[in-house]
């Protein structure tokens, strides 16, 4: 892999297992302006996605995301189908850095800070006097939504490497500005809500996950990959929609709807301790994933 840039860059590359990647991060960068317009990612053009490799004995794909804001930071991932050598060059004169994977290539030694501790901001959709949808049997969202993510929490918790802000604990009701503000206000490095879903079609069926900013993109994938199938429900995919905790948020930010409370047979499953431990372990292991913490 050969990236261009303009300027100096100070890169940290980080070689991971389970599954098996490597990880560059590139602090106080951004994408150029024309980024992305010959990269098609289901049909269109994004500046955060996955650029599928075909050919390569280990390398099947790189995601790219701008994994921070303010300061912006780049991050590159490289997935390997098994653990391979790489080096790293970064020309300055020539303004390239290269990845080269080689299988008798010996990794450097990752210059990762051993005290990083990332801020992550668990939100329990609605709440308080805001009930949230109602199941067909009269179940609150508000309640499912705080069951998962006191269950996130307490698996994060043990990671001294996080630290965990809560939007709401009990049954409070934070106003949607609230909750974003305080996301803001700590700086935090992702914003994760727990939600369940109602239609007036009561046959629909199935787990979404929901962002808004491009740079949310790769951190709604990976709770795609990790969350969804936990719960062992429908895969309804990766969707964009302008969501108030979504849009105004300033890290990587997503919205997880978990099942259908309008469904009868997802409701009986939604509001069971092996669904909600289940979905909640997906949850932690997505973020823990997408912070390389895993």
């Amino acid at each position: 892999m050969i990236l261009s840039y303009e300027g100096t860059v100070q890169p940290v590359v980080t070689s991971l297992t389970g599954p098996d990647r490597i990880v560059v991060d590139v602090p106080k960068s951004d994408f150029a302006s024309d980024f992305g317009q010959n990269l098609v990612v289901n049909g269109t053009t994004a500046k955060s996605g996955v650029y599928p490799v075909a050919g390569h004995p280990v390398l099947t794909q790189v995601r790219y995301s701008l994994f921070q804001s303010n300061p912006n930071a780049l991050r590159f991932v490289l997935d390997l189908s098994s653990a391979y050598g790489y080096e790293v060059q970064n020309d300055a004169s020539a303004g390239e850095l290269k990845i080269k994977l080689s299988a008798d290539a010996v990794p450097p030694v990752n210059e990762v800070p051993q005290n990083k501790v990332y801020t992550v901001v668990l939100d329990a959709g609605h709440g308080g006097s805001d009930s949230g949808a109602i199941g067909v049997s009269g179940k609150y969202e508000k309640n499912f939504n705080l069951a998962v993510i006191l269950k996130v929490q307490a698996l994060l918790a043990t990671d001294a490497r996080i630290k965990i802000v809560m939007t709401r604990s009990a049954d409070t009701f934070p106003s949607l500005s609230d909750r974003y503000n305080l996301a803001n206000s700590v700086k935090a490095d992702l914003f994760l809500s727990v939600h369940a879903n109602s239609n007036t079609k009561n046959t629909v069926s199935g787990t979404e996950v929901y962002y808004t900013r491009a740079e949310s993109v790769a951190f709604a994938n990976v709770v795609k990959q990790y969350a969804t199938p936990a719960t062992g429900l429908a895969d309804r995919g990766v969707i964009q929609k302008s969501l108030a905790v979504t849009r105004e948020t300033k890290m990587p930010a997503v919205l997880f709807e978990a099942g259908y409370l309008s469904n009868a047979t997802e409701e009986k499953k939604l509001f069971t301790e092996d669904f909600q431990n289940r979905t909640a372990a997906g949850l932690a292991a997505a973020v823990k994933a997408y912070l390389n913490l895993a």
